[in-house]
C-alpha cells in the first residue's frame, strides 16, 4: 500500500513538473522584488524567498531520474555547475547557487512561458508599488541631480535607476511575448515609455535604450536569416570588453573622459575606483555595496553599475567568461530557432548591461535563466474567433451567423472555435478586454452600418489587428457604402483600417462599390451568397401540388420592407381568390397589435408567427408567390428570398442590394413599392401559365446556395486568410487541413 502511494505521488509530481519550477520562480521573483521597494518588508523574507527552491531541486531530481537531461546538455552545463559551486565556496557568493538551481530547473520549460510568468509577476508587483507610491501608501523617494532642482522619482522603488530598469526590462519582455504579432502601436508604446521614464526618473540612458527597443518592434517584422544571430552574439563579449576598457582607461584629468563620464552619470569614475580597490579573482569575492538605494552615510559611496564589471569582481573571471559564452550562445540559438524578437531584445539587454547592474538578475532579465529552457513559443492559440451580434438568432443575420458558427465548430472542433457576443454596447470595455485576450489565429467579424456602430467596430478591428491575427469581415449590408460617402472622416478612418484586414467577404459583386476610393486589391474580396437549408428545395411532385393563389410576405416587419404595401395589395385583390400570408417578427408590440387590427376584417389575410425548421419548410412549400417591395437601406440579399426560390415560389421584388445578381429571371417580376402595381401583376398571373419545374433551375441553385456548401466556402475563405506564418500551426490541428 505504501509503495502504491509512493508511485501515485511520483506520478503526480511528473504531471506537474512545470509547476515545481514556475511556482518557486514566481515566489523568488516576487519577494526579492518587494525587497527593493519601499514597502516595509522585514529582512527575514530575504531567506524565506529561497525556501521554495526545494521544489525546484525536486524537479531537477525528477528530470535526472527520467533522463530528461541529454548527455549533450549535461556536458554543456557542467562547467557552469562546477564554477558556480566554486564561486559559492571560495568567493562567498552564495546567491549564485540560487541562480544555478533555477537555471537547471528551467530544463524544457518553454522560453515564452518563462518570459510571460516573469513579466506578469514583475508587472503586477511594480504596478501595485507604483500606485501605492502615487497615493502615498509608501514612500516615493525623490533624488535631485547636481543642479539641486531637477527631481528624479523612484516610483516606490529604492532608486530611480532601478525603477527605470524595471520599465526597460518589462517592455523588452512585452516585445518578446508579442513576437510575430508586433505592430506599429508596439513601437509607439516604446516611445511613450521612453518619454515618461525620462520625465519621471531622469534616466537618460534607459530612455535611449527604450527607444532602441521600440525600433526592434519595427525590425522584428522583417524576415532575418539565422546567420545574423551568429554576428549579433558577439555583442555580449564586445559590450563586456567595452565596459572593461572604458573603466580601465578612464582618466579624471582628461576633459574628454570627464565628458563621457558625465554622459554615463559618473559610472566610469565609480567603476574605476572599484577596480583599483578590489583585485580580479578567479572565483569571486565579497564586495560591500553602498549605493543610494540603500545608502549607509557612515560608509563611503561604493556601487558598481556595470553588470559586466560587477559580475567580474563579484563572481570572478571564470564565471564571467562562462556567463558571456552562455548568453552569447543563447542569442545565436534564438535566431537559429526563428525567435528573432527574443534575439534582438537579448542583444539590447546586453548593451544595457554596460550602464546598469541588472543583466544577470532574474528579477529583471528572465533570459539569464534560459540556457536550458526550450527555445519554443507555445502560446495557446485558437484557430477561429467569431465576433458577432447574437440577438434575433432565428431571423436574418442572426440565423446566418448561428448556422456558420455551428458549422465551424463541427469542422474545427468545439474547443477550437470561440464566440463573442457584442450585442450589448454597455459591455464595450469588457468586449475589448476579451478581444485582446483571445489567442485567436483569425477573427471573423460582421461589421455594423451605423455611425456609432462603425466607430465601435473600428475599435474592435484595431484590437484584433493589434493581436497580430488575421481578420476577415463579412458584410451583410449595402448601407456601408452610403455611410462612407456621407462621412468623409469616417471613410478615412475605415480606409486606414481595412487596408490591413486580410479578407472582405461580400454577398454580391456590386457590393464592391462600397469600397470605392479605398484602393484595396481585388484579391482582398471574396463573394459568397447566403445559404439555404437543403430541406427547403422543393421536389417536382410537391411543386405540382401548388394552388397558384397563395402569396406570402416573409420578412421582418419593418415598414421600409413594404409589408403595409403588400397588405394594401391584398385589400385590392379581396375578390380575386388570392390568400395572403404574413410571416415574420415584430420588434414592437404596439406595431404588431395595430397590424392585427388591420387584417382582422380581411378574411383572405393571415398572420403567422415567425417560423423556423420544419414549420418554415412546410409553409413555404404551400406558397406560390413571394412579395417583397423593400426599400430598406440595409437590404442586401434576404435569406427569405433565396428560401422562396428554393421552395418554388415566383418572386415579386424590388431591385435593391445584390438581389438582381441571384434572382432567377424566369420566375422574377421586378416591381416598385406600389400596391396597385403588385395587385395588377398578381391579377395578371391568374391567367398566365406557371413556370415549369425545370425553369426553376433548382439543380444549379442547390449547388450554389446549399447552406452546408456556403458555410464551407466561408470557412475555407476565413481559414486560408490566416497569415502564411501560421499555416504550419493550423495543419497541426489535424481536423481541418
Amino acid at each position: 500500500m505504501e509503495s502504491l502511494k509512493q508511485l501515485n505521488l511520483l506520478k503526480l509530481l511528473r504531471e506537474h513538473q512545470d509547476l515545481l519550477f514556475l511556482g518557486p520562480l514566481i515566489w523568488f521573483i516576487a519577494w526579492n522584488l518587494l525587497l527593493i521597494t519601499t514597502f516595509p518588508i522585514p529582512a527575514i523574507f530575504a531567506p524565506i524567498s529561497k525556501v521554495p527552491l526545494i521544489f525546484v531541486l525536486i524537479k531537477i531530481a525528477l528530470d535526472l531520474y527520467n533522463s530528461e537531461y541529454t548527455q549533450k546538455q549535461l556536458l554543456y552545463i557542467l562547467p557552469l555547475i562546477v564554477v558556480s559551486i566554486l564561486v559559492g565556496l571560495i568567493g562567498g557568493q552564495n546567491y549564485i547557487l540560487y541562480y544555478l538551481i533555477l537555471t537547471l530547473g528551467a530544463l524544457n520549460i518553454p522560453i515564452d512561458r518563462m518570459v510571460r510568468v516573469t513579466m506578469k509577476t514583475v508587472g503586477i508587483i511594480f504596478l501595485i508599488t507604483l500606485l501605492s507610491a502615487a497615493v502615498g501608501l509608501i514612500e516615493n523617494r525623490i533624488f535631485y541631480r547636481e543642479d539641486g532642482y531637477t527631481a528624479r522619482l523612484a516610483l516606490g522603488i529604492q532608486y530611480p535607476t532601478d525603477a527605470a530598469s524595471l520599465i526597460f526590462y518589462l517592455y523588452g519582455m512585452y516585445l518578446m511575448i508579442r513576437h510575430q504579432r508586433l505592430q506599429r502601436v508596439d513601437t509607439l508604446i516604446g516611445f511613450v515609455l521612453a518619454f515618461v521614464t525620462y520625465l519621471l526618473t531622469g534616466t537618460r540612458l534607459d530612455a535611449i535604450l527604450l527607444v532602441v527597443l521600440a525600433l526592434i518592434a519595427v525590425a522584428s517584422r522583417r524576415q532575418w536569416g539565422y546567420r545574423l544571430g551568429t554576428w549579433l552574439a558577439w555583442s555580449v563579449p564586445i559590450t563586456a570588453l567595452i565596459s572593461l576598457a572604458l573603466a580601465s582607461y578612464y582618466s579624471d584629468t582628461d576633459n574628454l573622459w570627464q565628458f563621457v563620464d558625465h554622459l554615463l552619470s559618473g559610472r566610469l569614475h565609480l567603476v574605476q575606483q572599484a577596480l583599483e580597490s578590489y583585485p580580479l579573482t578567479f572565483f569571486g569575492q565579497v564586495i560591500e555595496m553602498n549605493g543610494f538605494g540603500q545608502f549607509d552615510p557612515s560608509k563611503p559611496y561604493n556601487f558598481i553599475d556595470s553588470s559586466y564589471l560587477q559580475m567580474l569582481l563579484h563572481f570572478g573571471i571564470a564565471y564571467t567568461l562562462l556567463a558571456l559564452y552562455y548568453f552569447s550562445d543563447l542569442i545565436r540559438r534564438l535566431f537559429r530557432q526563428g525567435l528573432t524578437t527574443y534575439g534582438f531584445v537579448a542583444v539590447v539587454f546586453a548593451i544595457h548591461g554596460v550602464i546598469a547592474h541588472h543583466l544577470f538578475n532574474p528579477i529583471y532579465n528572465p533570459l539569464w535563466l534560459c540556457f536550458l529552457a526550450s527555445l519554443t513559443v507555445q502560446e495557446k492559440t485558437i484557430p477561429l474567433a467569431i465576433v458577432r451580434q447574437l440577438s434575433r438568432r432565428e431571423m436574418g443575420l442572426g440565423q446566418v451567423l448561428d448556422d456558420f458558427t455551428q458549422h465551424a465548430k463541427l469542422m474545427l472542433g468545439e474547443q477550437r472555435v470561440v464566440t463573442l457576443d457584442i450585442t450589448d454596447n454597455r459591455q464595450f470595455i469588457k468586449n475589448c478586454w476579451c478581444i485582446i485576450n483571445m489567442p485567436a489565429l483569425t477573427y471573423y467579424f460582421t461589421p455594423s452600418a451605423t455611425v456609432w456602430g462603425n466607430l465601435r467596430d473600428l475599435v474592435y478591428l484595431k484590437l484584433m489587428l493589434y493581436r497580430g491575427a488575421s481578420v476577415v469581415t463579412h458584410f451583410h449590408t449595402r448601407y456601408y457604402g452610403q455611410l462612407m460617402q456621407q462621412h468623409r472622416l469616417l471613410r478615412w478612418m475605415n480606409r486606414r483600417v481595412y487596408r490591413h484586414v486580410s479578407l472582405i467577404i461580400l454577398l454580391g459583386h456590386s457590393q464592391r462599390q462600397m469600397f470605392d476610393g479605398f484602393k484595396l486589391p481585388v484579391e482582398k474580396f471574396r463573394t459568397i451568397p447566403n445559404g439555404v437549408a437543403p430541406e427547403l428545395f422543393i421536389s417536382e411532385g410537391d411543386y405540382a401540388q401548388k394552388t397558384g393563389k397563395r402569396a406570402i410576405y416573409f420578412s421582418n416587419f419593418i415598414e421600409e420592407k413594404g409589408y403595409l404595401t403588400v397588405l394594401e395589395a391584398a385589400r385590392q385583390l379581396a375578390d380575386s381568390g388570392y390568400q395572403f400570408f404574413f410571416a415574420g417578427q415584430f420588434f414592437n408590440p404596439a406595431v404588431k397589435a395595430q397590424f392585427l387590427r388591420l387584417i382582422e376584417p380581411l378574411d383572405q389575410v393571415y398572420y403567422v408567427e415567425a417560423v423556423k425548421g420544419p414549420d418554415k419548410t412546410w409553409l413555404l412549400k404551400q406558397m406560390d408567390y413571394f412579395v417583397l417591395p423593400t426599400t430598406y437601406q440595409h437590404e442586401t440579399l434576404p435569406i427569405s428570398l433565396l428560401e422562396a426560390m428554393a421552395s418554388g415560389l415566383q418572386l415579386l421584388v424590388t431591385r435593391v442590394g445584390v438581389i438582381p445578381e441571384y434572382a432567377n429571371p424566369k420566375v422574377t417580376t421586378w416591381i416598385e413599392p406600389d400596391a396597385k402595381q403588385i395587385s395588377s401583376v398578381l391579377r395578371a398571373k391568374l391567367t398566365e401559365p406557371r413556370p415549369s419545374y425545370s425553369e426553376l433551375n433548382l439543380a444549379n441553385y442547390q449547388a450554389a446556395f446549399n447552406r452546408t456548401t456556403v458555410n464551407q466556402q466561408i470557412l475555407d475563405a476565413v481559414m486560408f486568410a490566416v497569415r502564411s506564418d501560421n499555416y504550419r500551426e493550423l495543419r497541426q490541428l489535424g481536423t481541418y487541413f
